[in-house]
């Protein structure tokens, strides 16, 4: 599982360009892709882990400025495009989305599993569980869900 977890602290500023969200998002997506480049994972996740970055000001301050996925999508496109070229698969995973309780904030958003659907990749679920309980957590939801259950099913 190749997973970019650029986690921007105070006292380690792992990348100095990244002070706003649109340049977390990128140095992300960057090595998000950088990852998949090698060739050596089965899978990728989480592509947009920066949902629940932006989502904890407190821990993460990054200047808000006017982050959009669609400022990003060329990127995100290479992302999906390695890949799929590469014949890896692109994790589902609702972590994020079980601490919100908002079915939205799954990894990798509705629009990114769309358009990885669009190139035929394929899916698999991870929980992320990070306890026995988290095993499985919110699966029934997902595949029941019009996007995420079609990607999983598929």
């Amino acid at each position: 599982l190749g997973s970019s977890h650029l986690h921007v602290l105070s006292e380690i500023d792992i990348f100095g360009h990244s002070k706003t969200h649109n340049g977390y998002a990128s140095a992300m997506l960057e090595n998000t892709l950088s990852a998949a480049k090698t060739g050596l994972f089965d899978c990728i996740a989480p592509i947009d882990m920066y949902k629940w970055i932006f989502s904890n000001p407190e821990r993460f301050p990054l200047e808000n400025d006017g982050f959009s996925e669609n400022i990003h999508s060329e990127l995100i496109e290479a992302v999906l495009n390695e890949i799929k070229a590469k014949g890896m698969f692109l994790e589902i995973n609702p972590h994020f989305a079980t601490s919100t309780g908002n079915i939205s904030n799954t990894y990798p958003s509705v629009s990114i599993v769309s358009l990885a659907m669009e190139k035929g990749i394929k899916f698999n679920y991870g929980s992320d569980a990070h306890t026995p309980h988290h095993v499985g957590i919110m699966l029934e939801e997902l595949a029941n869900h019009p996007v995420y259950g079609r990607a999983l099913k598929e």
